[in-house]
């Protein structure tokens, strides 16, 4: 990979794609069982880019791979809206579509009513697009190729619709979900892959809809390992010839411990500032500084959206608590049960253990003994150094 590029706060794609073989591997073992997928990771680890991959790739392995974002979307009808637009402006089923005469016929006919139609009158009701986008699968032929569609915060998606219609309309949606990925349209022809930046399962589990969720099998995305840590700074460093001792990597891993390409692209970035102007190799005293110049507020659009998407998830008492929580572990490097219990109670929270229990599932906490730590010590710092959330 001599070509590597950096992909620093954006979705990373093909040259700037560090491998993932493992999620990969893993993803299309269960694709041949036709098992449909829960991607789970917490933010940032790397799971958009792992699905941009997938659509990115030549189709030379009978999977079609369409990449669809549904985080701002509030009711049923428009997430299928999105899923059948997405689909049918696709370059997956234009090449479908020379492979199955019924996909041509139906492909030929929507393109006729748009011309016929145009914009509808504010009286017309919104088509059904739920039941479009069921018609529009089962025009796909059998054994042409499996269309895999890949639903990026869906969990958000379900979190918008019990926010703004409640639990009774989440839980259809959760349903319709399930049962589309059960019907006869969709048998040997289509895969779906959910994930999203907040856990899927807690969410659920809220609205009473956990059981229709458990036909999926969960693709852990891990963080790179120390080996796969290190081979992803020589790409970063050779491409500048930016020069690090060894001692200073090693220092510089037992550092971070938790290798998620963002935040070693982060740190690497502020590296090849301190090299370009020290003019010699890179020591553990240029790891202290270039961490300290990670976690410093120019830093803050990077930093920011792991709290404040709490605050759109949590009612207000929640959200204080988490806060709490989050700033009491940044200060003292560890949580007792017993003080998470005295904070829940001081904010009036009552499901305080589901609350840490989706800060652990999003990434933001680990327990170890009793006690929770935080997952990434970079995250930690930041916290701790930028303590203006009111609490």
């Amino acid at each position: 990979m001599k070509d590597f590029k950096p992909s620093l706060g954006n979705t990373a794609r093909g040259t700037a794609f560090f491998p993932r073989k493992r999620e990969i591997d893993k993803i299309f073992d269960l694709l041949e069982i036709n098992a449909n997928i829960y991607l789970s990771a917490p933010r940032r680890v790397g799971k958009t880019s792992i699905l941009k991959h997938l659509e990115d790739a030549e189709n030379d392995n009978g999977y079609y791979f369409i990449y669809v974002i549904t985080e701002s979307i509030y009711s049923v009808n428009d997430f299928y809206k999105a899923l059948y637009n997405e689909l049918l402006n696709s370059k997956a089923i234009q090449k479908l579509s020379k492979l199955s005469k019924g996909l041509t016929e139906l492909l030929s006919s929507v393109i006729t009513n748009i011309e016929v139609s145009g914009i509808k009158t504010k009286e017309q009701a919104p088509p059904d697009y739920h039941e479009l986008f069921i018609h529009l699968l089962s025009k796909i032929e059998k054994g042409i190729g499996r269309v895999v569609i890949m639903i990026d915060e869906f969990p958000q998606t379900l979190h918008n619709i019990n926010k703004k219609h409640g639990a009774i309309e989440a839980r259809r949606f959760i349903q319709l979900n399930r049962e589309l990925r059960h019907n006869k349209t969709t048998d040997e022809k289509v895969t779906f892959i959910y994930t999203g930046s907040i856990a899927l399962y807690p969410m659920a589990e809220k609205i009473g809809s956990l059981n229709d969720v458990n036909d999926l099998i969960t693709v852990e995305v891990k963080p790179l390992t120390r080996k796969e840590a290190k081979e992803l700074l020589s790409l970063l460093s050779n491409r500048k010839k930016v020069v690090i001792t060894p001692n200073a990597i090693e220092y510089m891993f037992d550092e971070i411990k938790w290798f998620i390409p963002f935040h070693i692209q982060m740190v690497y970035q502020e590296l090849e500032d301190i090299f370009y102007n020290k003019e010699s190799e890179l020591d553990n005293t240029d790891i202290n500084t270039a961490i300290n110049r990670t976690i410093a507020a120019k830093n803050k659009a990077m930093f920011e959206p792991y709290f404040s998407r709490l605050k759109g998830l949590l009612d207000t008492n929640e959200y204080l608590f988490a806060m709490e929580i989050l700033m009491y572990t940044a200060k003292n490097d560890c949580i007792e049960k017993a003080v998470c219990f005295d904070f829940a109670q001081k904010h009036t929270v009552d499901k305080f253990k589901e609350i840490l229990g989706e800060l652990c599932e999003d990434g933001y906490l680990y327990e170890s003994d009793g006690n929770y730590r935080y997952t990434s010590p970079i995250l930690q710092l930041w916290c701790k150094k930028n303590n203006d959330y009111g609490i």
